[in-house]
Parts: C-alpha cells; sequence; structure tokens
C-alpha cells in the first residue's frame, strides 16, 4: 500500500514537473504560460480564415514623425521605419493585408476609437483600457527625459516636479506625468519635434519622448550641446497593439500572429535592420537550455527533499505510535495534577526538577520545556524550599503545614517523600490573599481605636496649652528687663507650645475630617493651592514638582481631605531630599475612580520600616522634626473615602504612592 502511494506521488510529481518546466519555457521566451502557448501555436481556424478573409484589409495606424518607427525617407520621400516593417511581416503570417496609415498621433487614436482603424502600437494603461483591447507585448521601451544643455536642477525625472514639461498630445507620458507628478505644468505638443522646439527656445523646462525617437530628432541637438538626455529612464513598458473595444476575434488572431513573429524571431531581424546590434525594444529572452537546465536541477532537488520529508515523517509516525502506547496512563495522572490549583512539584536528590503541575508553571509564568530537567537552584522559591529538607541523610518524616515567604507572598507547604525512591514532592498554597486579609484587619481595628483615642486626649491636651501661653504672656509683660537667657526660656517655651499645638491640631483635624462633605472640585485649584502653600519650602529647598492631570477635571470628592493627603505627602517628600530632586503627581479619572500617583526622588524608606509608616506617631525623621501622624492621617483620609493605598521605596532612589479612590456620583447632588 504504501509502496503504491509513492509511486503515485511520483507519478504526479513528474506530471507536475513537466508542466512547470514547460509553463516556465513558455513564459521566459514567449512570455505566454503554457495554455496560451497552445492555444496560439494551432494555425488559424477556419473561422478566422473567413473573418479575415471577409475583412479583407487590416488597417494599422502609426505615428508619422517617429524615426525610426514611422518616418519619410529624406532620400525617397517615402514612409518607412520598424513599424512598415512589422506591419508587412505581420501580413505575410496572417495572410491578409495589412495597410499602414501613418498619421498625427492624436489622429491616429482617435481613428482606432472610431473604428476607421483596426490597429495601432501603444502602450498598455489603464485610461487606455476603456477604450481599446490590447494584445500581448511586441516590443520594450523606455521613455526619457530631455533638458537643455545648461539646465543644472534636473537631474533625474524625479526633479520634474514643479517644472513645465514639453510631450506630444495624447501620448502615454501625458497620463504618466499626471499620475506621479502632481506639482508638474504639461505642455502638449503636436508632436516630439514640436516638443524639442519648444526646449530650444526654453518654452518649457524638459521634453519626454521614447527613447530612439528622441535620440534620433535631437541628434543634431545633441551633438551641438543644446540640449542633454538624462541618463536614468523616466519609466520602462511593454508596447502591445491597440484594437478597437468591439474586435474580440480580430484580437485573438492578432495575437496569434505576434506569437510567429516571435518564433521567426522577426522583432529581431527588423531591429537589427533599423538600430544596428542594439537590443533596446527586444524583450528579453534566457537562453533556452540554461532555463531548462535550471528548473530540472531544482525540480529535482526539491523531489530529494520531498521523498526525505516523506520517509522521516512515517518513522515518526513509528515514533509517535509507540512513545503513545508507553505515555497513555502517565497523561491520565498528568491531567488529574494539572487539575488542583495547589503548586506539585516532584525533584530527586541532585535537586533536578522531575515533573510539575500546571498550576506551577502558571504561578512562575514559564513553559513547561523550560523547567522539567532543570535544576531547582534556577528557581528561587522551590530552591528556598527544597533547602528545608535534606534528602541526603535518608528517609526522614514528612514537613506539613509550614509558612514560607518569597517576594512578597506568602506560601503553605508541605514536603513530602516518595516511598522507595530518593525524591520527594513539594505541594504548596498561595496564602497571600489571606495573610494580607488578616493584616488589614489588625490594621483596620488598630485605626478604629486610635481615631477614638485621638479626639478625646486632643481636647485634654489643648486646655493646659491655653494656659501654658496666656501666663507666659503675662510673665512677659511683669518683667521689665528680662536679660538674655530669660528671653530665650520665653522663646524654647512659645516653640514647645507651638509644636505641641501643631500635633493638636493634626489630632483635631484627624477626628473633624470625617464629615464626608462631598462637593464638586475642580482639581485645578486643588493643585494650585497645594503648590501656593508650599511654593517657598519647596524653592528653599531645589525641589520641582511636576504636575500631569487634566486641568478641566472636575470631580465630587472631600476637598479638605485631598488637601490634607497632598499636604502631608509634599511635606514628608521635602524632609526627604535635603539636597533637593523630583516630585511627581500623576492623577487620573477612569470609570469614576481617581488614581492619584505620588513619586519622589528621596533618601527613600527601607523594606523593615514601611509596614510601620501609617501608625500614629511613628517617625523615621530626626527628633524634633515630626510628629509621627501625617502618613496616619493620610491612610485615614483614603479609608473613609473607600480608597486603596500602595507604597512601594527603595533606599536610595525614592517612594511612591499609588491612590485608588472610588468617585460617588450621587455624592454631587448633596
Amino acid at each position: 500500500m504504501k509502496k503504491r502511494n509513492i509511486a503515485l506521488f511520483l507519478s504526479v510529481w513528474l506530471t507536475i514537473l513537466l508542466f512547470f518546466i514547460a509553463n516556465q519555457y513558455t513564459k521566459s521566451v514567449y512570455d505566454l504560460n503554457f495554455f496560451r502557448y497552445i492555444k496560439y501555436s494551432t494555425p488559424l481556424s477556419t473561422q478566422e480564415k473567413n473573418f479575415l478573409k471577409e475583412k479583407s484589409t487590416i488597417y494599422y495606424v502609426c505615428d508619422r514623425n517617429a524615426p525610426p518607427f514611422s518616418f519619410i525617407n529624406p532620400s525617397t520621400g517615402q514612409y518607412e521605419g520598424l513599424a512598415l516593417d512589422y506591419a508587412t511581416a505581420l501580413s505575410m503570417v496572417l495572410g491578409v493585408d495589412v495597410q499602414f496609415i501613418p498619421m498625427e498621433w492624436n489622429d491616429s487614436v482617435e481613428s482606432l476609437k472610431n473604428g476607421t482603424a483596426d490597429i495601432c502600437d501603444m502602450y498598455p494603461s489603464t485610461q487606455r483600457e476603456k477604450y481599446f483591447r490590447f494584445s500581448d507585448s511586441i516590443y520594450w521601451m523606455q521613455a526619457m527625459v530631455a533638458t537643455r544643455s545648461d539646465e543644472k536642477s534636473i537631474k533625474t525625472p524625479l526633479d520634474l516636479n514643479g517644472r513645465k514639461i514639453g510631450i506630444p498630445s495624447g501620448d502615454y507620458a501625458v497620463e504618466y506625468v499626471k499620475s506621479n507628478f502632481h506639482d508638474a505644468t504639461i505642455i502638449e505638443t503636436s508632436d516630439l519635434s514640436d516638443s524639442i522646439r519648444q526646449l530650444i527656445s526654453g518654452n518649457v523646462d524638459a521634453i519626454i519622448g521614447d527613447e530612439p525617437v528622441l535620440i534620433y530628432l535631437a541628434k543634431d541637438h545633441l551633438s551641438d550641446n543644446e540640449i542633454k538626455i538624462l541618463k536614468e529612464p523616466l519609466f520602462s513598458k511593454d508596447v502591445s497593439l491597440a484594437l478597437n473595444k468591439s474586435d474580440t476575434q480580430l484580437l485573438e488572431i492578432i495575437n496569434k500572429g505576434i506569437f510567429q513573429l516571435k518564433q521567426q524571431n522577426i522583432l529581431q531581424n527588423t531591429q537589427q535592420k533599423w538600430f544596428g546590434i542594439s537590443n533596446s525594444i527586444q524583450i528579453s529572452k534566457a537562453p533556452e537550455r540554461i532555463i531548462i537546465a535550471s528548473l530540472i536541477i531544482i525540480n529535482f532537488l526539491m523531489l530529494i527533499f520531498i521523498l526525505s520529508a516523506m520517509y522521516n515523517k512515517q518513522l515518526k509516525g513509528e515514533v509517535r505510535k509507540r512513545t503513545r502506547e508507553l505515555s497513555s496512563s502517565r497523561k491520565i495522572l498528568q491531567m488529574t495534577l494539572d487539575a488542583l490549583p495547589t503548586y506539585l512539584v516532584a525533584i530527586n536528590s541532585e535537586g533536578t526538577i522531575l515533573n510539575a503541575n500546571e498550576a506551577y508553571f502558571t504561578q512562575i509564568n514559564v513553559e513547561k520545556d523550560h523547567i522539567i530537567g532543570h535544576n531547582c537552584s534556577d528557581f528561587p522559591l522551590i530552591k528556598k524550599i527544597y533547602d528545608l529538607y535534606d534528602i541526603t541523610s535518608g528517609i526522614q518524616s514528612a514537613i506539613r503545614n509550614k509558612m514560607v515567604e518569597y517576594n512578597e507572598k506568602y506560601f503553605n507547604i508541605s514536603i513530602i517523600p516518595l516511598p522507595s525512591q530518593d525524591h520527594i514532592l513539594i505541594v504548596a498554597n498561595d496564602i497571600t490573599n489571606e495573610i494580607i486579609n488578616y493584616k488589614q484587619m489588625l490594621q483596620d481595628n488598630k485605626m478604629i481605636a486610635v481615631g477614638q483615642l485621638a479626639t478625646g486626649v486632643a481636647h485634654e491636651i489643648r486646655n493646659p496649652l491655653g494656659n501654658i501661653r496666656n501666663y507666659t504672656y503675662i510673665l512677659k509683660g511683669k518683667i521689665q528687663n528680662s536679660d538674655e537667657i530669660m528671653e530665650k526660656c520665653f522663646h524654647v517655651i512659645d516653640g514647645s507650645v507651638n509644636r505641641a499645638n501643631n500635633i493638636i491640631t493634626n489630632l483635631l483635624n484627624f477626628s473633624r475630617i470625617n464629615d464626608n462633605n462631598f462637593q464638586i472640585v475642580l482639581l485645578k485649584d486643588v493643585f494650585d493651592t497645594i503648590v501656593s502653600l508650599e511654593k517657598n519650602s519647596l524653592q528653599k529647598n531645589h525641589i520641582t514638582i511636576d504636575l500631569d492631570y487634566d486641568t478641566n477635571l472636575q470631580i465630587p470628592i472631600n476637598s479638605e481631605s485631598l488637601n490634607l493627603i497632598l499636604l502631608n505627602l509634599i511635606s514628608n517628600s521635602i524632609d526627604a531630599m535635603p539636597e533637593g530632586g523630583m516630585i511627581w503627581i500623576k492623577c487620573l479619572l477612569i470609570n469614576d475612580t481617581l488614581f492619584l500617583n505620588f513619586t519622589d526622588s528621596g533618601t527613600g524608606i527601607p523594606a523593615e520600616k514601611i509596614e510601620h509608616i501609617f501608625n500614629p506617631f511613628y517617625s523615621t525623621k530626626k527628633v524634633g522634626r515630626g510628629t509621627g501622624l501625617g502618613l496616619y492621617l493620610v491612610y485615614t483620609e483614603v479609608k473613609n473615602m473607600d480608597g486603596e493605598i500602595q507604597v512601594k521605596s527603595e533606599v536610595g532612589k525614592g517612594t511612591a504612592f499609588k491612590f485608588k479612590i472610588p468617585i460617588k456620583k450621587e455624592s454631587s447632588n448633596d
């Protein structure tokens, strides 16, 4: 069965190969695919012969002043040229009279449109296809640009934009320039000779014409250095025979005639007559033997490659079949393990990871192939757990329900030795959310208790402070001639009272700013007020604030709470940047949630102190510089607005606070 399949494949491949070679050959030599080659190789049918007999004459129109294609020979006074010779050859292969009619180019095109002429050689284009049908290509041509010899600013065709260009009326170059040089001005002339005269007289900056015609007509001017032809062609394009839209049957006949002329190499012989050995209009053909040999070699190599691939595929199929039988039970077990949310990792005595389940792959975001077979030292969490168990000491009892902290996450782990093997199974559950919720509950309860205490303590302390301030004032009045020591004592007393009063004010603010007094606030006004209040301190300490927010943003919020949050954060940042620095504040409103990011480039907070910064009276500043209530008030106000806080800090680089505060739409109606 397999041999039969291979034989069938080789037969199909050989057929495709032969067709491909034939198609490439006809494409390279005759510019035809294989099917059209077969079609045009057949003689004229009886119907086609009757059509030509009834038509009797095919009228071939052409530009009468386009040497060496069609022109009046000064010596004989007769029309001649390559186009006439081609028309004669076409007449001979088709067995019909082909009459050549020289005209002005525009008249030639119009006569083809109205049906008084049958064929005309021209460039195919989208615009012309509205009026004509086009045959297979007969030769190749390139259009050139000529300028006056003293013209220095036009060096390539790309420099034609914005210039006056002389082009014979109706020439394809008019259509090409309009599509590619929108700023150029086209001056249409009667023919190419007229274009040359316009160029010499300075009425145009450049002219465009087919290369052989331009060189022939401008040869005297070229030799006198009056004009020059740019080296780079404007465009290169095949030339075909155009027919009236209605001449469908004639088009097929003309294509057969063109094919026969290509087979007889008529164009090359005719071209040698008019251009010598030049190949400027001959469509290039690759040597047939080289083409066929190259195609055979390429396809032979492809055949070897495909047969090798088929053989390898067959071997791989056998291997896959055996592997599938051996791994069936293992896959079932692996599917069961992958369905568990718990992390499971099997490790041998050398620390090599033997297997793991999908939950672990997902947790570390690494593909399975990059884990299995690697040492656990490449994966810090597993290495940390693995080090808790000395697998080399022999059989040990299992380690169960031990908490391990790693990368700001908490895991409840168990290490179970596998029987009859020096392997262990690590079982780990991520309990980070449970730990966070527990700590948050403790923090919230502590804040509630401290808040209740703050109000009573603040009022009890303020009364004695008022007495100290009043009696100090009376003492100053009673002592007329106080010495320097006495003045210093009064100054220290006043300073101490003011500092204690600031603490009381913050405590009272804490107990007072919980009234949920929401109002519509223009965010710009809040930031302008805060920056104005802190302007002197910021300038004095060489600190710059970068604000990024929508200046037109209005939100319903407790403005006093927002002011308190920003003032305390800025005050802390100033103290953390004694050598100056930057503060970045970014504010966005997304889906009724206010996102406020506050970042500074200060000294940063050590990791072991981060969890304490929101505790009341806790401060990392020097004695006398802070009350320890600033961030406590920030935390309290954010929580009163049902918000969230995240803090990240790195010593020596700075601290970042991220706030997420929900905006209550109904509050705007209060």
